[in-house]
């Protein structure tokens, strides 16, 4: 099994007196549920499509006039980038979240996980250990 190096994408974030509208559109543009929020170079915090509904939309928030910093998840959970992709899953379902930042083994960001990501990394894995155990079965029987 691989390190999830290869399953992070690209990290999205924004300063963190960015407004949520602005956030939602950045988000939109580059197709993600999810971005890191930053201030003096670190990861402070993730704002998700999750943090919108219950933080914004339900308390009847003004996104055009909340900043990102008022509704952000904090602190921003990480793993290291050299973790394996069911380590980081398991983080994930004990945590009931979807997002993952990715840190390098200097501590810096260096992208983010999504739970779908994983999934389908495992869908692909347990699809080919099938086929596997189907071969054996076909051949030794």
């Amino acid at each position: 099994m691989s390190g999830i190096n290869e399953l992070q994408k690209p990290l999205v974030g924004v300063l963190k007196d960015t407004k949520v509208m602005d956030m939602l559109q950045l988000m939109l543009d580059r197709g993600v549920g999810a971005a890191v929020v930053v201030a003096d170079g670190q990861a402070i915090g993730i704002f998700t499509e999750r943090d919108l509904m219950t933080k914004v939309v339900l308390a009847r928030r003004d996104p055009d006039k909340t900043m990102v910093s008022e509704v952000m998840t904090s602190p921003v959970l990480r793993i290291e980038q050299d973790a394996e992709p069911d380590a980081a899953l398991q983080i994930m379902l004990d945590r009931h979240i979807r997002h993952l930042v990715v840190m390098d083994t200097a501590g810096r960001t260096t992208g983010m996980l999504s739970i779908r990501h994983l999934m389908s990394h495992k869908i692909g894995e347990l699809t080919q250990e099938v086929g596997e155990l189907g071969t054996y079965i076909r051949e030794h029987i």
